[in-house]
């Protein structure tokens, strides 16, 4: 008898498993061997798969417990840094908290052009230890003389334009105390207007003068009393959106216009709500906000706001030279010294009229706030009459 040849994968079923040709004693045999090798197998291969899960599982488990217990750690050692969550409700308690405005409520209301003005016409504030009386004109300027004499100086033809923001508006002083005021008291045939608005910025300023220049006669002379800070306002990014956000429902919900660099160097003015966006978590974890403090500080240097903020004082300057107006930009805060620097380099008149603000006698009284009081005014008023007068002749 002739034994054939048997190819066992013929007689494997598709799940190991099935019938058999009977006919043949030897065709069980070799199934049945079949079968057995075949079994060892699989439960081989479950019996490692189900060892390489486990030992992934346990791999996975181990590193989310090490990256929260790191996590845990970072927080920790955070808080006993003295790092904070973001806490908007505690800016909201400091500033809000210490400040009434009356009548209204508000320090700033909305604005199509400007995006926000000086609100009320006159508005007695209170911030913490300080008491100030504000009094703003029909066009929401902060006055710069008595009311009567207020009105006589509408009469007179050539001006001069102070811009500014909040140094230059005033807050924390009376309206007798601000430096435009007293600067008024030194030029009499000029009628001095303060175009200073609370929080405002240059691009605001470039806007000021191009909607007055375009509604009446140009002025003889534009001061821009500048600080450093100022470039953080001109680009309006995360750090400054962060900085006022708790102060929104103060404020009310205005938007603030900035600039961008366009492809040919000149500047694109843009405008958009002061609305800023918060992380997950960035007001239980110290970590999250110390993250979005470094994110948006890496943002602000990527930025280009010393060119933008350049490029802003560029058009206001081209914008008087072709109006016939002087311009001068005033250091007001140590922090202008590079923009400074630059005016000169560029034939752009300027002076320094900051202080140290280390000499807290050019502050306002109070603990709590770091604007010019009336020495610091004074200051700034005995600084600027000479330039101006040269530049006047």
């Amino acid at each position: 008898m002739t034994i054939l040849p048997i190819d066992s994968r013929s007689l494997l079923p598709a799940r190991c498993e099935g019938k058999y040709h009977e006919q043949s004693p030897f065709v069980p045999q070799v199934v049945a061997g079949v079968n057995r090798e075949l079994l060892a197998r699989c439960l081989a291969s479950k019996g490692l798969k189900e060892t390489r899960v486990r030992r992934w599982r346990i791999i996975l488990i181990g590193v989310a417990v090490s990256f929260l217990l790191s996590l845990a750690a970072a927080e920790l050692a955070l808080r006993f840094m003295g790092f904070e969550p973001f806490n908007p409700d505690a800016i909201r308690r400091l500033y809000i908290g210490n400040i009434r405005v009356e009548p209204g409520g508000k320090l700033l209301e909305a604005d199509e052009i400007l995006g926000f003005v000086n609100a009320g016409r006159r508005l007695d504030v209170t911030f913490a230890d300080l008491r100030f009386t504000v009094t703003h004109d029909d066009q929401h300027h902060r006055i710069s003389a008595p009311p009567q004499v207020q009105a006589d100086n509408q009469s007179l033809e050539r001006g001069i334009w102070i811009s500014g923001c909040s140094f230059t508006h005033g807050f924390g002083v009376n309206d007798e105390e601000t430096f435009p005021y007293l600067l008024q008291e030194s030029f009499p045939t000029y009628r001095v207007t303060n175009l200073g608005i609370e929080s405002g910025n240059n691009v605001q300023g470039y806007l000021q003068c191009h909607q007055m220049m375009k509604a009446g006669p140009p002025p003889a002379l534009v001061v821009l009393a500048f600080a450093g800070f100022h470039e953080i306002r001109n680009v309006s990014l995360r750090v400054r959106r962060k900085e006022l956000a708790p102060l929104n429902p103060f404020m009310s919900d205005v938007w603030m216009p900035f600039a961008r660099l366009a492809s040919d160097g000149s500047i694109e003015v843009y405008r958009d709500r002061l609305r800023y966006r918060e992380w997950p978590g960035q007001r239980s974890w110290a970590l999250v906000d110390l993250i979005d403090n470094v994110y948006a500080g890496q943002q602000l240097e990527n930025s280009n706001k010393s060119a933008i903020t350049r490029e802003v004082i560029q058009s206001i300057v081209e914008l008087c030279r072709l109006r016939g107006s002087k311009f001068l930009l005033a250091g007001i805060w140590p922090d202008a010294r590079d923009t400074l620097a630059w005016c000169q380099e560029n034939g752009i008149e300027s002076i320094d009229i900051s202080f140290d603000p280390v000499d807290v006698g050019f502050l306002t009284a109070s603990k709590v706030d770091r604007h010019p009081g009336p020495k610091g005014h004074r200051h700034y008023a005995d600084l600027l009459r000479p330039k101006m007068e040269q530049l006047l002749r």
